[in-house]
């Protein structure tokens, strides 16, 4: 069951990678960076309620005691990491800002520490440094430092942590399905307020909008959170964060790819830092 766990997260991990595809098609369309992180959360908690509608409708049952669990995933992780990350990209270079957020791992390996009692050996760290080391040189870092925009940075990264110690704590008691549909429940009621609903209405109503919409809810929203969901049910919160690390190696792949970004020999090196990471911390601690 681990080795599933780790292609799940792997998975997930390169489905998140390919959002650019999605995200830069839509930014042509005119939506800006906190619409589209708002109809990627309303799309995709629309989505996962047909589906549990149709599989089991008793996954709709929460205790109201339990919201908040869904508050941590939905408001005080995506909510929260999307609104940090996209006032640090208006400050900072993206690159600069694309790392900070990739202090997540770090963030997951002290607070499992304390919440799950997770040990953190030499292993985990080793695995983290080079994993963010080589994040760093496939971003391609970047020297504008302002202060504020660091700060968000970093919180970007606290925020983007959260889901990983809150839906640990949500599998103890709740299917992956019912996570998932209540992280983006809460998520959308949080985002609404910034997404100026009419006007992304408007943008809505042409087809072919909504078809990228829906894929990027579909693609890198719905299926990628419900696998590394999943895979958290048998691996650590620090692995499984260290493992997504092949997000930012699949999204300069999908540069290269779909829209001729050059892959430079220090982003080479970046990659195969990352990959030794993963490897490193899929090995017995």
């Amino acid at each position: 069951m681990k080795k599933l766990s780790f292609v799940y997260v792997v998975l997930a991990a390169v489905m998140w990678g390919v959002i650019g595809i999605f995200t830069r098609v839509l930014a042509v369309a005119g939506l800006t960076s906190v619409q589209t992180a708002g109809i990627r959360s309303i799309l995709s908690a629309i989505i996962i309620s047909l589906f549990v509608f149709f599989k089991d409708k008793s996954l709709f049952k929460i205790s109201i005691k339990d919201i908040w669990m869904f508050v941590g995933t939905g408001v005080c992780s995506l909510t929260f990491f999307n609104l940090c990350y996209f006032s640090a990209i208006n400050i900072l270079e993206l690159s600069l800002a694309s790392v900070l957020l990739y202090t997540a791992p770090c963030f997951v390996m002290i607070m499992s520490a304390f919440v799950f009692k997770e040990k953190i050996t030499l292993n985990k760290i080793l695995a983290f440094i080079f994993a963010f080391i080589g994040c760093a040189l496939i971003c391609g870092l970047n020297g504008s430092f302002n202060l504020k925009g660091i700060v968000l940075g970093l919180l970007s990264g606290f925020g983007y942590a959260l889901y990983s110690i809150f839906a640990r704590i949500a599998l103890e008691k709740y299917n992956t399905y019912t996570i998932t549909l209540y992280t983006f429940a809460f998520s959308s009621l949080a985002l609404l307020p910034f997404c100026k609903a009419g006007e992304l209405c408007m943008l809505a109503l042409d087809i072919s909008v909504l078809i990228w919409m829906l894929l990027l809810a579909v693609v890198s929203t719905v299926l990628p959170y419900i696998l590394y969901t999943e895979g958290l049910k048998n691996i650590s919160a620090t692995k499984a964060s260290i493992i997504a690390f092949i997000e930012p190696i699949t999204a300069t792949v999908t540069g290269a790819l779909v829209f001729g970004e050059p892959i430079t020999l220090v982003i080479i090196v970046g990659m195969l830092l990352v990959l030794t990471s993963i490897i490193k911390i899929s090995a017995n601690n």
